[in-house]
This record gives structure tokens, sequence and C-alpha cells, in this order.
């Protein structure tokens, strides 16, 4: 017979962290991230959502730039405009709803 495998709570309840009136912010994360490392996890996506949120626009920005140059050579060369793949994927990355899970 298979042994049983112990009850795993995830995540875990607010209740079972331990905190001290008067924590910093500092230390109640990482007695967070040492009852359960996943929320190191959680808090690096937080924080990158967020900065991305500030970068999105710049992103978009240097999509046209791309896009831009390569529309010149191909101008420059006689050919058709394309789109550009590294244009595409910047103007992806500028998309705020992409990133924000």
């Amino acid at each position: 017979m298979p042994e049983s495998l112990p009850d795993v709570v995830f995540p875990l309840p607010l209740t079972a962290y331990t905190s001290s009136p008067g924590e910093s912010l500092i230390a109640i994360l990482w007695a967070r991230i040492d009852a359960d490392p996943f929320n190191a996890v959680a808090t690096a996506l937080f924080l990158l959502a967020v900065v991305h949120t500030f970068f999105a626009a710049r992103f978009i920005q240097a999509s046209h730039r791309v896009q831009q140059r390569v529309d010149a050579r191909a101008a420059a060369e006689g050919l058709a405009s394309h789109p550009s793949m590294r244009a595409e994927l910047l103007h992806f990355l500028g998309e705020v709803e992409v990133i924000g899970f």
C-alpha cells in the first residue's frame, strides 16, 4: 500500500506567518521567504511587473525606431517594406497587459 502524502497547504494562510509589531517591511518579507521560499519568486515577479509598467512606453518607442531603420534600409535598396521581427518583439514587450499575467 502506498504511503500517504502529508497534507500540504498552498498558499500558506497569513496566520501561519510570524511577525512582531514594528518590524520593517524587509524583515517581514525575509521571514515570509524563510517560511515559504515561493514568496521570493512571487515578490520578484511582482517587482518585475511594476518596473515593466514604467518601461513599457520605452519598448514601444524602441520598436518604432527599429522599424523605421528597417523601412529606410529597404527603401534605400529599392525593396518593399516588411515587418521587423525585432520591432515586433519590442512592441510585444511594450504591451503592459502581456506581462501583467
